[in-house]
């Protein structure tokens, strides 16, 4: 069993991204459990989603206590959340905005995902889409192809600039190994 959470700023995407990987997870024949949670404020607020995967189990409680997995992309969602990172466990974050401090035995992997979906899709909204790739690709868990089959069934808007960002964060991706087992 694995858990990932992805949590930065309310209009960052990161319901989307969930969304997306649940569902390319549950393709893949596992066990997909997911808990969106959002912060009270009307604006400025932040958003998380923990996905909760498993090979064998049903998954009845999609509450990680330990995250083997953290994507970030604010500074005070990484304050807040890497805490819950277990000794082995990775951080992948939003280098242009996120400062991440040392911590033993987590593995913190910066990404300018902002920058790159704005110079290959046009606009830095589509930054969750190269986390997505990125994460995929890292870890090796899901295929490029399977992802791009999610986004086009699940009706994604503005699917050209997401799949071009999708594909520029899984180029990334490749170059650095995320060790999971699920």
């Amino acid at each position: 069993m694995i858990s990932i959470r992805i949590t930065g700023a309310g209009g960052h995407g990161i319901v989307f991204a969930a969304r997306v990987l649940g569902s390319a997870f549950t393709k893949r024949g596992f066990n997909v459990a997911m808990r969106i949670s959002y912060s009270p404020a009307q604006r400025g607020g932040w958003s998380r989603a923990d996905i909760v995967i498993s090979s064998e189990e049903a998954i009845w409680n999609p509450i990680a206590d330990e995250l083997d997995v953290l994507i970030v992309t604010t500074q005070e969602r990484y304050d807040a959340e890497v805490r819950d990172v277990r000794h082995g466990g990775y951080v992948i974050y939003e280098s242009e905005v996120v400062k991440p401090r040392d911590i033993e035995g987590v593995e913190q992997i910066p990404i300018e995902a902002f920058k790159l979906a704005e110079m290959v899709a046009g606009s830095r909204i589509f930054g969750n889409s190269v986390l997505i790739g990125f994460f995929a690709s890292a870890s090796g868990l899901i295929p490029l192809s399977l992802l791009e089959e999610v986004m086009r069934e699940l009706g994604v808007k503005a699917l050209d600039s997401n799949l071009k960002a999708l594909r520029v964060g899984f180029e990334r991706g490749l170059s650095v190994k995320i060790h999971l087992r699920i």
